[in-house]
Protein backbone atom coordinates (compact mmCIF):
# COMPACT_ATOMS: atom_id res chain seq x y z
CA UNK A 1 0.00 0.00 0.00
CA UNK A 2 2.85 2.79 1.07
CA UNK A 3 5.09 1.47 -2.37
CA UNK A 4 1.65 2.02 -4.41
CA UNK A 5 0.74 5.38 -2.77
CA UNK A 6 4.15 6.53 -3.37
CA UNK A 7 4.46 5.55 -6.61
CA UNK A 8 1.17 7.12 -7.88
CA UNK A 9 2.36 10.68 -6.49
CA UNK A 10 6.09 10.53 -8.24
CA UNK A 11 3.73 9.53 -11.30
CA UNK A 12 1.76 12.93 -10.26
CA UNK A 13 5.17 15.13 -10.96
CA UNK A 14 4.79 16.91 -14.12
CA UNK A 15 8.11 15.97 -15.05
CA UNK A 16 8.26 11.92 -14.23
CA UNK A 17 7.64 10.00 -16.97
CA UNK A 18 7.93 6.38 -15.16
CA UNK A 19 8.15 5.11 -12.15
CA UNK A 20 10.08 1.77 -10.88
CA UNK A 21 9.55 -0.08 -7.83
CA UNK A 22 13.42 -1.16 -6.51
CA UNK A 23 13.33 -1.38 -2.60
CA UNK A 24 10.27 -0.57 0.43
CA UNK A 25 11.32 0.38 4.28
CA UNK A 26 9.33 1.50 7.07
CA UNK A 27 11.90 4.74 6.91
CA UNK A 28 12.83 4.53 3.05
CA UNK A 29 11.72 3.58 -0.26
CA UNK A 30 13.53 3.45 -3.76
CA UNK A 31 12.56 4.48 -6.71
CA UNK A 32 13.81 4.27 -10.28
CA UNK A 33 12.87 6.94 -12.80
CA UNK A 34 12.99 8.70 -16.06
CA UNK A 35 12.86 12.36 -15.89
CA UNK A 36 11.85 14.85 -18.45
CA UNK A 37 14.93 17.48 -18.57
CA UNK A 38 14.80 20.54 -21.20
CA UNK A 39 14.74 18.06 -24.79
CA UNK A 40 15.82 14.70 -22.71
CA UNK A 41 15.36 11.91 -20.41
CA UNK A 42 17.37 10.92 -17.64
CA UNK A 43 17.39 8.18 -15.50
CA UNK A 44 17.36 8.69 -11.72
CA UNK A 45 17.54 7.02 -8.40
CA UNK A 46 14.59 8.95 -6.52
CA UNK A 47 14.86 7.60 -2.39
CA UNK A 48 11.46 8.73 -0.49
CA UNK A 49 11.96 9.07 2.89
CA UNK A 50 8.78 8.61 4.76
CA UNK A 51 8.06 9.45 8.57
CA UNK A 52 10.71 12.16 9.02
CA UNK A 53 10.64 12.43 12.78
CA UNK A 54 14.41 13.91 13.45
CA UNK A 55 14.86 17.30 10.85
CA UNK A 56 18.40 17.80 12.00
CA UNK A 57 19.65 13.80 11.02
CA UNK A 58 17.84 14.99 7.76
CA UNK A 59 19.64 18.06 7.46
CA UNK A 60 22.82 17.18 8.52
CA UNK A 61 22.71 13.74 6.15
CA UNK A 62 21.70 16.36 2.71
CA UNK A 63 24.77 18.88 3.85
CA UNK A 64 26.88 15.99 3.98
CA UNK A 65 25.33 14.58 0.39
CA UNK A 66 25.71 17.82 -0.67
CA UNK A 67 29.28 18.15 0.25
CA UNK A 68 30.22 15.13 -1.07
CA UNK A 69 28.85 15.61 -4.71
CA UNK A 70 32.26 17.17 -5.00
CA UNK A 71 33.87 13.56 -5.22
CA UNK A 72 33.06 11.22 -8.07
CA UNK A 73 33.58 8.02 -5.66
CA UNK A 74 30.14 8.91 -4.50
CA UNK A 75 26.47 8.76 -6.10
CA UNK A 76 25.58 12.65 -6.74
CA UNK A 77 22.66 13.88 -5.26
CA UNK A 78 20.73 16.12 -8.00
CA UNK A 79 17.38 17.46 -5.91
CA UNK A 80 15.66 17.38 -2.95
CA UNK A 81 12.08 18.16 -2.56
CA UNK A 82 8.97 17.85 -0.75
CA UNK A 83 6.22 15.53 -2.05
CA UNK A 84 2.92 15.58 0.21
CA UNK A 85 4.38 14.34 3.84
CA UNK A 86 7.82 12.97 2.09
CA UNK A 87 11.07 14.16 1.86
CA UNK A 88 12.56 12.92 -1.60
CA UNK A 89 16.04 12.95 -3.06
CA UNK A 90 17.49 12.70 -6.65
CA UNK A 91 20.46 10.99 -7.31
CA UNK A 92 22.38 9.97 -10.37
CA UNK A 93 21.42 6.12 -11.53
CA UNK A 94 24.53 3.88 -11.36
CA UNK A 95 22.85 0.71 -11.39
CA UNK A 96 19.55 -1.25 -10.03
CA UNK A 97 21.74 -4.02 -7.76
CA UNK A 98 23.22 -3.54 -3.95
CA UNK A 99 25.67 -5.87 -3.39
CA UNK A 100 23.26 -7.87 -1.59
CA UNK A 101 20.83 -8.06 -4.79
CA UNK A 102 23.61 -8.64 -6.73
CA UNK A 103 25.14 -11.71 -4.94
CA UNK A 104 21.72 -13.19 -4.63
CA UNK A 105 20.61 -13.06 -8.40
CA UNK A 106 24.68 -13.61 -9.71
CA UNK A 107 26.27 -15.30 -6.84
CA UNK A 108 29.44 -14.19 -5.40
CA UNK A 109 32.51 -12.15 -6.47
CA UNK A 110 35.10 -13.32 -8.09
CA UNK A 111 38.75 -12.38 -6.27
CA UNK A 112 39.31 -9.14 -8.92
CA UNK A 113 35.98 -7.60 -8.57
CA UNK A 114 36.17 -8.21 -4.41
CA UNK A 115 39.65 -6.37 -4.70
CA UNK A 116 37.75 -3.57 -6.56
CA UNK A 117 35.41 -3.29 -3.75
CA UNK A 118 37.47 -3.44 -0.89
CA UNK A 119 39.76 -0.45 -2.82
CA UNK A 120 36.33 2.04 -4.25
CA UNK A 121 34.90 1.74 -0.24
CA UNK A 122 37.99 2.35 1.02
CA UNK A 123 38.41 5.64 -1.68
CA UNK A 124 34.71 6.86 -0.35
CA UNK A 125 35.48 6.69 3.56
CA UNK A 126 39.07 7.63 3.05
CA UNK A 127 37.06 11.03 1.93
CA UNK A 128 34.51 10.58 4.73
CA UNK A 129 36.87 10.07 7.25
CA UNK A 130 38.81 12.89 6.27
CA UNK A 131 36.12 15.10 7.76
CA UNK A 132 35.91 12.93 10.95
CA UNK A 133 32.77 11.41 10.14
CA UNK A 134 31.95 7.83 10.26
CA UNK A 135 29.15 6.05 8.10
CA UNK A 136 28.36 3.38 10.96
CA UNK A 137 25.60 1.09 8.44
CA UNK A 138 28.22 -0.38 6.00
CA UNK A 139 26.30 -3.49 4.74
CA UNK A 140 25.33 -5.07 1.80
CA UNK A 141 22.21 -2.93 0.60
CA UNK A 142 24.46 -0.10 1.05
CA UNK A 143 26.25 -0.68 -1.86
CA UNK A 144 25.54 -0.26 -5.45
CA UNK A 145 27.05 -2.55 -7.78
CA UNK A 146 27.62 0.52 -10.73
CA UNK A 147 29.19 -0.36 -14.23
CA UNK A 148 32.27 1.49 -13.29
CA UNK A 149 32.68 0.97 -9.43
CA UNK A 150 31.07 0.43 -6.28
CA UNK A 151 28.99 2.77 -4.37
CA UNK A 152 28.41 3.28 -0.98
CA UNK A 153 25.36 4.77 -0.06
CA UNK A 154 22.69 6.10 2.87
CA UNK A 155 24.15 8.03 4.79
CA UNK A 156 21.50 8.47 7.24
CA UNK A 157 22.80 7.39 10.35
CA UNK A 158 26.63 8.90 9.17
CA UNK A 159 27.67 10.78 12.49
CA UNK A 160 30.72 12.23 13.99
CA UNK A 161 33.56 9.45 15.32
CA UNK A 162 33.63 10.86 19.10
CA UNK A 163 31.07 8.68 21.13
CA UNK A 164 27.71 10.80 21.79
CA UNK A 165 24.25 9.20 22.52
CA UNK A 166 24.17 8.38 18.32
CA UNK A 167 26.73 6.21 18.45
CA UNK A 168 25.30 4.89 21.62
CA UNK A 169 21.97 3.88 19.96
CA UNK A 170 21.46 0.62 18.29
CA UNK A 171 20.45 1.45 14.73
CA UNK A 172 21.10 -0.65 10.87
CA UNK A 173 21.26 -4.14 10.84
CA UNK A 174 22.96 -5.45 13.84
CA UNK A 175 24.41 -8.53 12.26
CA UNK A 176 26.96 -6.24 11.44
CA UNK A 177 27.62 -4.37 14.44
CA UNK A 178 30.84 -4.21 16.31
CA UNK A 179 30.87 -5.21 19.62
CA UNK A 180 32.15 -1.63 20.90
CA UNK A 181 28.97 0.11 20.01
CA UNK A 182 27.34 -1.58 22.65
CA UNK A 183 29.43 0.19 24.90
CA UNK A 184 28.71 3.62 22.93
CA UNK A 185 32.10 3.80 20.84
CA UNK A 186 32.18 4.12 17.23
CA UNK A 187 35.26 4.99 15.60
CA UNK A 188 37.09 4.73 11.73
CA UNK A 189 37.88 0.59 12.79
CA UNK A 190 34.45 0.35 13.33
CA UNK A 191 33.85 0.98 9.72
CA UNK A 192 36.08 -1.18 8.83
CA UNK A 193 34.78 -3.90 11.22
CA UNK A 194 31.71 -4.13 9.27
CA UNK A 195 33.28 -3.47 5.89
CA UNK A 196 34.92 -6.32 6.72
CA UNK A 197 31.81 -8.25 7.11
CA UNK A 198 30.44 -7.39 3.91
CA UNK A 199 33.85 -8.29 1.99
CA UNK A 200 33.06 -11.68 3.39
CA UNK A 201 29.48 -11.81 2.25
CA UNK A 202 30.57 -10.53 -1.28
CA UNK A 203 32.83 -13.36 -1.14
CA UNK A 204 30.73 -16.03 -0.05
CA UNK A 205 27.34 -15.28 -0.64
CA UNK A 206 26.94 -16.42 3.46
CA UNK A 207 27.29 -14.33 6.60
CA UNK A 208 30.33 -14.67 8.58
CA UNK A 209 28.50 -15.75 11.83
CA UNK A 210 25.83 -17.96 9.76
CA UNK A 211 23.19 -15.45 10.71
CA UNK A 212 20.14 -14.79 8.76
CA UNK A 213 18.00 -12.29 9.86
CA UNK A 214 15.73 -13.82 11.74
CA UNK A 215 17.42 -14.20 15.51
CA UNK A 216 17.12 -11.49 17.86
CA UNK A 217 18.43 -8.48 18.56
CA UNK A 218 20.97 -10.33 21.80
CA UNK A 219 21.51 -12.63 19.47
CA UNK A 220 22.79 -10.88 16.90
CA UNK A 221 24.76 -8.69 19.47
CA UNK A 222 26.26 -11.83 21.08
CA UNK A 223 27.54 -12.80 18.01
CA UNK A 224 29.86 -10.25 17.27
CA UNK A 225 30.80 -10.01 20.85
CA UNK A 226 31.85 -13.56 21.02
CA UNK A 227 31.18 -16.19 18.11
CA UNK A 228 34.69 -16.74 15.08
CA UNK A 229 34.23 -16.48 11.81
CA UNK A 230 32.52 -19.29 9.86
CA UNK A 231 33.63 -20.74 6.93
CA UNK A 232 36.87 -19.13 5.88
CA UNK A 233 37.74 -22.40 4.27
CA UNK A 234 35.88 -21.20 1.70
CA UNK A 235 38.80 -18.48 1.11
CA UNK A 236 42.01 -18.57 -0.22
CA UNK A 237 44.83 -18.07 2.44
CA UNK A 238 45.14 -13.50 1.59
CA UNK A 239 41.54 -13.63 2.15
CA UNK A 240 41.29 -15.33 5.08
CA UNK A 241 43.90 -13.18 6.52
CA UNK A 242 42.25 -9.97 5.62
CA UNK A 243 38.78 -10.99 7.17
CA UNK A 244 40.14 -11.81 10.57
CA UNK A 245 42.10 -8.84 10.72
CA UNK A 246 39.07 -6.55 10.16
CA UNK A 247 37.02 -8.49 12.30
CA UNK A 248 38.74 -8.96 14.87
CA UNK A 249 36.66 -7.96 18.40
CA UNK A 250 39.12 -5.62 19.87
CA UNK A 251 39.35 -2.33 17.57
CA UNK A 252 42.91 -1.81 18.11
CA UNK A 253 43.59 -5.20 16.82
CA UNK A 254 42.14 -4.34 13.01
CA UNK A 255 43.93 -2.49 10.15
CA UNK A 256 44.09 0.97 9.31
CA UNK A 257 42.95 2.43 6.20
CA UNK A 258 46.54 3.32 5.06
CA UNK A 259 47.26 -0.48 6.47
CA UNK A 260 44.30 -2.00 4.27
CA UNK A 261 45.23 0.34 1.09
CA UNK A 262 49.00 -1.34 1.36
CA UNK A 263 47.46 -4.81 1.86
CA UNK A 264 45.74 -3.96 -1.59
CA UNK A 265 49.31 -3.80 -2.97
CA UNK A 266 51.17 -6.35 -1.18
CA UNK A 267 49.01 -8.64 0.92
CA UNK A 268 50.90 -7.66 4.31
CA UNK A 269 48.95 -8.41 7.44
CA UNK A 270 51.29 -8.44 11.36
CA UNK A 271 53.34 -10.36 12.47
CA UNK A 272 50.73 -11.82 15.19
CA UNK A 273 48.62 -12.51 12.36
CA UNK A 274 50.91 -14.56 10.00
CA UNK A 275 51.71 -16.92 12.92
CA UNK A 276 47.97 -17.46 14.05
CA UNK A 277 46.81 -21.14 13.89
CA UNK A 278 43.92 -20.92 11.30
CA UNK A 279 42.89 -24.36 11.81
CA UNK A 280 42.21 -23.55 15.62
CA UNK A 281 40.30 -20.56 14.36
CA UNK A 282 38.35 -22.85 12.18
CA UNK A 283 37.85 -25.55 14.78
CA UNK A 284 36.53 -22.59 17.32
CA UNK A 285 34.10 -21.28 14.56
CA UNK A 286 32.55 -24.78 14.63
CA UNK A 287 31.87 -24.21 18.17
CA UNK A 288 29.99 -20.98 18.27
CA UNK A 289 26.56 -21.23 19.83
CA UNK A 290 24.41 -18.97 21.15
CA UNK A 291 23.91 -18.54 25.63
CA UNK A 292 21.06 -19.54 26.88
CA UNK A 293 20.58 -15.76 27.78
CA UNK A 294 22.17 -13.62 25.40
CA UNK A 295 20.97 -10.75 27.08
CA UNK A 296 22.34 -12.02 30.26
CA UNK A 297 25.38 -13.09 28.73
CA UNK A 298 26.25 -9.38 27.40
CA UNK A 299 25.51 -7.69 30.47
CA UNK A 300 28.28 -10.28 32.48
CA UNK A 301 30.77 -9.27 29.88
CA UNK A 302 30.14 -5.59 31.10
CA UNK A 303 28.36 -3.90 27.69
CA UNK A 304 26.36 -0.99 28.48
CA UNK A 305 23.73 -1.57 25.87
CA UNK A 306 22.87 -4.41 27.61
CA UNK A 307 23.22 -3.55 31.13
CA UNK A 308 21.13 -0.45 30.50
CA UNK A 309 18.05 -2.23 28.74
CA UNK A 310 18.27 -5.28 31.71
CA UNK A 311 18.12 -2.40 33.95
CA UNK A 312 14.99 -0.92 32.26
CA UNK A 313 13.30 -4.43 32.44
CA UNK A 314 13.99 -4.84 35.41
CA UNK A 315 12.96 -1.48 37.14
CA UNK A 316 9.87 -1.79 39.31
CA UNK A 317 10.24 -5.16 40.27
CA UNK A 318 14.03 -4.80 41.45
CA UNK A 319 14.92 -1.00 41.46
CA UNK A 320 18.16 -1.57 43.59
CA UNK A 321 19.68 -3.47 40.84
CA UNK A 322 18.71 -1.34 38.30
CA UNK A 323 20.34 1.78 39.83
CA UNK A 324 23.40 0.07 40.59
CA UNK A 325 23.19 -0.83 36.50
CA UNK A 326 22.56 2.70 35.68
CA UNK A 327 25.36 3.65 37.63
CA UNK A 328 27.76 1.76 36.72
CA UNK A 329 26.70 2.92 32.71
CA UNK A 330 26.89 6.59 34.40
CA UNK A 331 30.64 6.19 35.27
CA UNK A 332 31.19 4.35 31.72
CA UNK A 333 30.25 7.94 30.51
CA UNK A 334 27.25 5.73 28.86
CA UNK A 335 24.56 8.88 28.34
CA UNK A 336 21.19 7.04 28.11
CA UNK A 337 22.19 5.40 31.72
CA UNK A 338 23.14 8.52 33.32
CA UNK A 339 19.49 10.34 31.74
CA UNK A 340 17.86 7.02 33.94
CA UNK A 341 19.99 7.33 37.13
CA UNK A 342 19.12 10.70 36.61
CA UNK A 343 15.42 10.07 36.77
CA UNK A 344 15.55 7.73 39.69
CA UNK A 345 16.54 10.91 41.12
CA UNK A 346 14.05 12.71 40.41
CA UNK A 347 11.16 10.40 40.83
CA UNK A 348 12.72 9.05 44.31
CA UNK A 349 12.67 5.92 43.46
CA UNK A 350 15.06 3.50 45.32
CA UNK A 351 17.05 7.15 46.37
CA UNK A 352 15.86 9.91 48.56
CA UNK A 353 14.64 12.26 46.02
CA UNK A 354 16.97 14.74 44.79
CA UNK A 355 16.65 17.77 41.81
CA UNK A 356 19.80 18.66 42.33
CA UNK A 357 21.76 15.37 41.43
CA UNK A 358 18.61 14.84 38.65
CA UNK A 359 19.94 18.15 37.21
CA UNK A 360 23.86 17.56 37.27
CA UNK A 361 23.24 14.14 35.56
CA UNK A 362 21.14 15.43 33.19
CA UNK A 363 23.57 18.43 32.50
CA UNK A 364 26.48 14.99 32.31
CA UNK A 365 24.15 12.90 29.91
CA UNK A 366 24.08 16.44 27.72
CA UNK A 367 27.65 16.67 27.27
CA UNK A 368 27.12 13.63 25.28
CA UNK A 369 24.12 15.10 23.21
CA UNK A 370 21.46 13.23 24.39
CA UNK A 371 18.11 14.98 23.47
CA UNK A 372 15.80 13.16 26.48
CA UNK A 373 18.74 14.15 28.75
CA UNK A 374 18.19 17.63 27.40
CA UNK A 375 14.26 17.49 27.49
CA UNK A 376 13.84 16.53 31.29
CA UNK A 377 16.80 19.20 31.72
CA UNK A 378 14.65 21.52 30.19
CA UNK A 379 11.25 20.86 31.70
CA UNK A 380 14.02 21.44 35.24
CA UNK A 381 14.58 25.11 33.76
CA UNK A 382 10.91 25.83 32.82
CA UNK A 383 9.31 25.34 35.80
CA UNK A 384 11.98 26.42 38.28
CA UNK A 385 12.69 23.42 40.52
CA UNK A 386 15.81 23.62 42.52
CA UNK A 387 17.11 26.62 40.13
CA UNK A 388 16.33 30.20 38.82
CA UNK A 389 13.53 29.58 36.17
CA UNK A 390 14.80 30.07 32.66
CA UNK A 391 12.50 29.52 30.08
CA UNK A 392 14.96 31.26 27.02
CA UNK A 393 17.31 28.05 28.09
CA UNK A 394 14.29 25.66 28.35
CA UNK A 395 13.22 26.26 25.00
CA UNK A 396 16.85 25.80 23.40
CA UNK A 397 16.61 23.01 25.20
CA UNK A 398 13.28 22.27 23.90
CA UNK A 399 14.39 22.90 20.55
CA UNK A 400 17.69 21.02 20.47
CA UNK A 401 15.79 17.74 21.73
CA UNK A 402 13.10 18.06 19.25
CA UNK A 403 15.33 18.77 15.73
CA UNK A 404 16.91 15.26 17.11
CA UNK A 405 13.75 13.10 17.32
CA UNK A 406 12.26 13.27 21.32
CA UNK A 407 8.48 13.50 20.90
CA UNK A 408 7.51 15.56 24.39
CA UNK A 409 10.45 18.15 23.14
CA UNK A 410 8.39 18.61 20.28
CA UNK A 411 5.05 18.72 21.97
CA UNK A 412 6.88 21.03 24.23
CA UNK A 413 8.13 22.92 21.49
CA UNK A 414 4.70 23.24 19.95
CA UNK A 415 2.89 24.35 23.22
CA UNK A 416 5.77 27.46 23.62
CA UNK A 417 4.93 28.46 20.41
CA UNK A 418 1.67 28.38 20.50
CA UNK A 419 1.52 30.27 24.06
CA UNK A 420 4.03 32.64 22.41
CA UNK A 421 6.36 31.62 25.16
CA UNK A 422 9.29 31.77 23.03
CA UNK A 423 12.76 33.81 23.37
CA UNK A 424 11.98 36.37 20.83
CA UNK A 425 8.92 37.00 18.53
CA UNK A 426 8.29 34.74 15.86
CA UNK A 427 6.76 34.37 12.44
CA UNK A 428 3.65 31.82 11.74
CA UNK A 429 3.96 30.88 15.03
CA UNK A 430 0.96 28.65 14.67
CA UNK A 431 2.66 26.84 11.46
CA UNK A 432 5.44 25.95 13.30
CA UNK A 433 3.39 24.25 16.38
CA UNK A 434 1.65 21.91 13.79
CA UNK A 435 4.92 21.27 12.60
CA UNK A 436 6.53 20.02 15.45
CA UNK A 437 3.20 18.50 16.88
CA UNK A 438 2.90 16.43 13.01
CA UNK A 439 6.44 15.04 13.92
CA UNK A 440 5.23 14.25 17.44
CA UNK A 441 2.23 13.02 15.99
CA UNK A 442 4.31 10.35 13.48
CA UNK A 443 5.56 8.57 16.32
CA UNK A 444 2.50 8.20 18.23
CA UNK A 445 2.94 10.52 20.62
CA UNK A 446 -0.91 11.34 22.25
CA UNK A 447 -0.64 14.54 23.72
CA UNK A 448 0.19 15.38 19.81
CA UNK A 449 -2.51 13.47 18.18
CA UNK A 450 -4.86 15.50 20.85
CA UNK A 451 -3.32 18.92 20.32
CA UNK A 452 -3.62 18.12 16.46
CA UNK A 453 -7.31 17.60 16.88
CA UNK A 454 -7.51 20.25 19.33
CA UNK A 455 -6.35 22.74 16.60
CA UNK A 456 -8.28 21.29 13.78
CA UNK A 457 -11.85 21.45 15.69
CA UNK A 458 -10.54 25.36 16.57
CA UNK A 459 -10.16 26.31 12.87
CA UNK A 460 -13.83 24.50 12.21
CA UNK A 461 -15.10 26.40 14.68
CA UNK A 462 -14.05 29.48 13.32
CA UNK A 463 -15.49 28.39 9.75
Amino acid sequence: MIKNNLKKRLKSQPDILEVTSLATGSFASVFKVEQRQSQSRQTQIVRCLSKVTKPYILRRETELLEYLNQYPEFVHLNETRKIAKHSVQFFDHHGDFSLRRYVAKFGPLNGSDSLKLLSNILTSLEKLHAIKMVHTDIKPPNIIVGQERFYLIDFTQTTFSKPTYETEQMVGDDRYCPPERMNGQYDIKSDLYSLGQTLFFALTGQHIFELTGGESEWEKLYANAFFNPQNLQLLSNDWQMLILWMTQKAPEKRPSLEELKQWLNDKTVPEWLQTLDLENQLNQAYQNRFATNCLQALCDAGYDYANFCYANQIKKAQPEKAYDLFKQGARNHYSRSTNNLALMYEEGVFVKQSWEKARKLYAQALKKQNPFAAYNLGLIYKTGLDTPKNGKLAFKLFSFAASRGNASAQVALAEAYLKGDTPRKVKKPKKRAKFWLKLAANQGNQSAIKRLTSLKKTKSAKG
